[in-house]
């Protein structure tokens, strides 16, 4: 094994405000188990070490003097890049770049391109890159991203564990484990809440088509349903706004700015109504809201193509279906949820840092790496 350290580039966003963050730290996980040497790297100096385990996090620079380069092998950027100085002074000690992508960036930049004034930039070559690593969801926009990024790409799998979220509630709310999973003999009640998680942020993730779902479902089933939380709603959105005051449902909706989602889990969990959660996503079909809601035993209704087998699964934009999934959950989850959660366990083990197929896949990708 190259005994050079691989540095994986992070950001000073906590852990649970950015899935970026969460990124990073799995992929140093798993290159940890497999042995090689890490280093967290982040651009700002004040972020000393990450907010989990204490990992340390070192400064990464443009300064030679303060950072050095010669100590790494390869580095990985997963929440922000390198510079065009940085890389240049990479190649002159044979550092190998990769961009981790685990983002739409063609959905985002699609966005972008009619706005006059985006919230961020589209990050092209003056982010260089050696070689990019793009997470099998979006095999879609391989092409464009490597005429981007001036790079060739290749598919990696994706990487999650629930011990960042167990810890948080350990360490932050005195509970246990147990208090996250779905208890279903707390959740006898007659009635069930929807409940929208959705970050509201592009249009790649919103509560739009769960709520247009909540609203059919209310018109079917109204006598069965509780309340409608909409968590990260877009008060800033006129739009948002009129389209929940043309809705009938709109007198059980509850709107809420965003909330960590153990404290959203531990809420729920309590009431005797039926914690149902509608997703919706447009070409994002991992993402790591699903994987906690698939390991703790939730109802999850989704419309992720590449999870079609797990939970409540409805196409595209189908309202009707996404309505009916809503009903199907009610009438059947706690039937159900055992023979689900042991096929989500075997799909979560496979992309667990601490698993065999995990690690035997990174070892090989760092492995064609150090043979360039």
């Amino acid at each position: 094994m190259n005994t050079g350290r691989i540095g994986i580039i992070t950001s000073d966003l906590s852990l649970f405000s950015n899935g970026l963050v969460q990124n990073a730290y799995f992929i140093y996980k798993v290159l940890k188990n497999l042995g090689y040497k890490c280093d967290l790297l982040c651009w700002s100096p004040n972020y000393k070490k990450l907010d989990y385990e204490d990992i340390p996090v070192r400064t990464i620079s443009d300064d030679e003097e303060k950072f050095r380069l010669s100590n790494y092998k390869l580095i990985i950027t997963v929440a922000e890049g390198v510079t065009e100085h940085l890389y240049a002074q990479c190649k002159k000690h044979k550092v190998y770049v990769i961009g981790f992508i685990c983002g739409n960036s063609l959905c985002m930049n699609l966005e972008k391109w009619v706005q006059e004034k985006p919230q961020s930039t589209a990050v092209g070559k003056e982010r260089p890159v050696d070689e990019l690593w793009l997470i099998g969801a979006f095999s879609f926009m391989k092409t464009y991203i490597e005429l981007l990024r001036g790079a060739k790409a290749r598919l990696v799998p994706h990487l999650w564990s629930p011990g960042l979220l167990e810890n948080h509630i350990i360490t932050k709310h005195n509970k246990t484990i147990s208090d996250l999973m779905y208890n279903e003999a707390i959740h006898s009640g007659k009635k069930i809440d929807i409940i929208i998680l959705e970050p509201n942020i592009n249009f790649v993730k919103t509560a739009l088509i769960p709520l247009m779902a909540a609203e059919k479902f209310h018109i079917l089933h109204g006598g069965l349903l509780n309340e409608v939380f909409v968590f990260n709603f877009p008060m800033q959105s006129k739009d948002a706004l009129h389209i929940v005051n043309s809705l009938t449902v709109k007198s059980k909706l509850r709107k809420f700015k965003s909330l960590h989602i153990a404290e959203i889990l531990l809420h729920f969990n309590k009431k005797d109504t039926m914690p149902i959660f509608v997703s919706h996503q447009l070409y994002t079909h991992w993402n790591y809201l699903y994987y906690e809601l698939m390991y703790y035993g939730y109802p999850l209704v989704h419309n992720s193509n590449l999870l079609k087998e797990y939970c409540y699964q409805y196409n595209e934009f189908d309202i009707d279906v996404c309505a009916d999934q809503i009903h199907n959950a009610f009438l059947n989850h706690t039937t159900l949820r055992h023979s689900q959660q042991e096929m989500n366990y075997k799909f979560l083990k496979s992309i667990d840092p601490d698993g065999d197929e995990s690690k035997t896949t990174w070892k090989g990708l760092v492995e064609s790496v150090y043979k360039i």
